[in-house]
């Protein structure tokens, strides 16, 4: 967790805001180490930071929290998926929209 808090990274300026944030709404380490848990399975560093700095801000329960980074993980990974497959093939065309246009 001090790595993250203060060691060094790609994002200085993010990793700044972060702490900032959860200082000020003065968050526990067990909320910080979720939001880290949840970020840490995303590939890309930029969804990441990008994930810390959503999940530091939201507003409600630890749960809720959890509940919705877990939610945008799906999603991102999802995402991540659909990318490759598209690299893969060269199509710009989603799955999704395949199984859409069948239904």
């Amino acid at each position: 967790m001090a790595d993250l808090l203060f060691g060094p990274t790609d994002a200085p300026d993010l990793q700044r805001e972060f702490v900032a944030l959860g200082e000020k709404r003065e968050l526990s380490l067990e909320r910080l180490l979720m939001i880290e848990k949840h970020a840490g399975k995303l590939k890309k560093p930029g969804a990441a930071w990008a994930l810390r700095s959503e999940l530091v801000a939201l507003e409600g329960t630890y749960e809720v929290v959890d509940d919705y980074g877990r939610e945008c993980v799906k999603v991102e990974a999802r995402r991540e998926v659909e990318e490759a497959r598209r690299a893969a093939t060269g199509s710009s065309e989603s799955i999704f929209s395949k199984r859409t246009a069948r239904n």
